[in-house]
């Protein structure tokens, strides 16, 4: 405890926060700065603040005592996350996390917010997220006259369609008309165009008339 004018007492200042503080501000002199320790809820990570001791007896807050969410539980499965700006958020602040793809997908180059919420979680309306490359879907198909794929912008676990057509006198092999977007990329065979099987000839008609 400081002594300030009067024989007065003053206690460590602290800002809005953490309910509940400990410190070792006790009998601090002077210029003299402490730790403020704050207490935070199981799943959030305790940032200790500093106080200095000032000539009037008060507290001055140097560095904030804080709490805030752990990044490393900021994951999603099977894609790495550039969490760089949410190493240090405290509760209810956002920050921006992006997915770093790798081949043979792609990044979204789509910053998507995260909040840190009171009890240690994250919440985020739009998460980041890896496409297929659309451009690794061979459309070569033998005797085939025309190939659509609505295949943009597919996430990983995701499907598309496409439509197959044969040139004439040809049947597609399969009824087939989605490829998956899978944990190693493009899940997908193409049917082929097999050719249709001949029809039997027609026989003319060789019965003579009866003359009459």
């Amino acid at each position: 405890i400081a002594v300030g004018n009067g024989g007065e007492s003053s206690t460590p200042q602290v800002p809005p926060g953490p309910q509940s503080m400990s410190s070792n501000c006790q009998n601090v002199a002077v210029d003299t700065e402490c730790a403020v320790i704050p207490s935070c809820d199981a799943g959030l990570i305790k940032v200790v603040g500093t106080d200095r001791c000032v000539v009037d007896g008060s507290y001055q807050v140097v560095i904030p005592p804080r709490c805030t969410c752990n990044s490393e539980q900021l994951q999603i499965a099977g894609i790495t996350l550039d969490k760089t700006d949410c190493t240090s958020v405290s509760i209810d602040q956002e920050c921006g996390v992006k997915a770093l793809c790798q081949s043979p997908f792609l990044t979204v180059n789509q910053e998507s917010i995260y909040k840190c919420n009171a009890d240690g979680t994250w919440t985020s309306s739009f998460p980041p997220y890896c496409i297929c490359d659309k451009s690794q879907l061979t459309l070569n198909v033998e005797n085939s006259e025309h190939i659509h794929l609505n295949c943009d912008n597919v996430p990983w676990g995701g499907t598309c369609s496409f439509d197959l057509e044969c040139n004439s006198g040809y049947t597609p092999s399969s009824s087939r008309t989605a490829v998956t977007c899978s944990s190693s990329g493009w899940d997908f065979t193409f049917p082929t165009c097999n050719p249709d099987p001949c029809q039997l000839p027609t026989i003319p008609n060789q019965s003579a008339s009866t003359p009459g």
